[in-house]
């Protein structure tokens, strides 16, 4: 129903670089970072199956997701790459939307097992990022579920993150309507892009001269900027006394541009979105 995994999600800018080659681009380098080591499946908006394909041939699959041959937006196209039809632990995932059809940016989401290697993460991360360019970005640990146990899960979800402060929960499908006007919060990596900058007036000159007390890295990448709160993602276990003192610097310091619709499940009831995400920067309503 839940599960916590690895993972990164981009809300992505200008859907014609996308489409011509940074969707497979980016399947193509994470497939080489972290290739399957199992049975993956597969499915797009075109077709009402899944269908099994070889780890040896996915690369394969990158060819027809992305082309400079193709003429116009695929408005609404949807691919989705994973090894467990419900609560993925290795997946991704490509959205692409016309943004003059609808005000809402394309979604990018890579997960990786929760014990995959942070080391190793890192730098595939800044290559997706590097890809094309994007709105904004969070990459750390984070909850994924079964799309049909959507309700239930939220429950779960909810527990688990007033226990572990530095789990991140993205809904990408209705966070990529906010991401074009505000930051879907902020974990171990934080990426803004330039777009979403200019919007909202996020002087990625002043983060970078920031006198950061945490061991925070301000890294500019060519499509804006990243933000690492330490040299590797926690989980921040209340129960065993963690508090992720990175994570919250970041936090405090980027809350004014944070824009979340409501959660489901206990994130719904009295304002629990944003006593969420805002439980760096205001700890007392969340604690």
């Amino acid at each position: 129903m839940a599960r916590v995994a690895l993972g990164l999600t981009l809300y992505l800018a200008d859907p014609f670089q996308w489409l011509a080659s940074g969707a497979g681009a980016a399947l193509r380098e994470f497939i080489k970072c972290a290739p399957p080591s199992g049975p993956v499946w597969y499915t797009t908006s075109m077709l009402s199956v899944w269908r099994p394909v070889r780890p040896s041939n996915v690369a394969s699959l990158a060819d027809q997701l992305s082309s400079p041959s193709i003429l116009s937006l695929r408005h609404g196209f949807r691919f989705r790459l994973t090894d467990d039809l419900h609560a993925p632990s290795y997946g991704f995932e490509y959205r692409e939307i016309d943004f003059k059809r609808e005000a809402s940016a394309g979604v990018l989401e890579v997960t990786l097992p929760q014990d995959f290697e942070p080391a190793e993460f890192l730098p595939l991360a800044t290559k997706l990022a590097n890809t094309g360019p994007f709105w904004c970005g969070i990459g750390g640990y984070v909850a994924r579920w079964n799309e049909f146990e959507k309700a239930t899960a939220f429950w779960q979800i909810f527990k688990w993150c007033r226990r572990y402060l530095g789990l991140d929960v993205q809904d990408s499908d209705r966070n990529a309507w906010e991401a074009i006007r505000g930051l879907p919060g902020s974990n171990w990596l934080t990426f803004i892009g330039r777009p979403l900058a200019e919007a909202r007036e996020i002087k990625l000159g002043s983060l970078q001269e920031e006198p950061w007390r945490a061991e925070v890295e301000f890294r500019a990448v060519p499509n804006g900027a990243m933000l690492r709160a330490g040299t590797s993602p926690t989980l921040g276990d209340v129960n065993r006394l963690e508090f992720p003192y990175a994570y919250a610097e970041v936090s405090r310091r980027l809350a004014p541009f944070f824009k979340l619709p409501d959660y489901w499940g206990g994130f719904y009831n009295d304002e629990g979105t944003a006593r969420w995400m805002r439980r760096f920067a205001e700890p007392a309503r969340w604690t």
